[in-house]
């Protein structure tokens, strides 16, 4: 079962990671991802809409896929996209 807002902010908060895959276009049946990199656990789509809503999402580097892909807490909404 997909995480909510509540655990899924409380788990940014806490040092946590959230990470959005985005599907193989190759593969018409795969969707985008959204979960969190620490715990393994999925997070609502849901749950994303209110983490972007309410701003306090920021790029962070994943090693992997440089910063647009995977996301960490930020206490202050990101001035950049209000």
């Amino acid at each position: 079962m997909a995480l909510g807002f509540a655990a899924t902010s409380a788990a940014l908060r806490g040092g946590d990671r959230l990470m959005v895959t985005h599907p193989n276009p190759l593969k018409p049946d795969e969707r985008i991802t959204y979960g969190l990199v620490t715990a393994g656990q999925r997070v609502s789509i849901h749950a994303y809409r209110s983490l972007v809503r309410g701003q306090h999402l920021a790029p962070c580097g994943d090693g992997l896929f440089g910063d647009s892909q995977t996301f960490e807490w930020q206490e202050t909404p990101n001035a950049a996209t209000a």
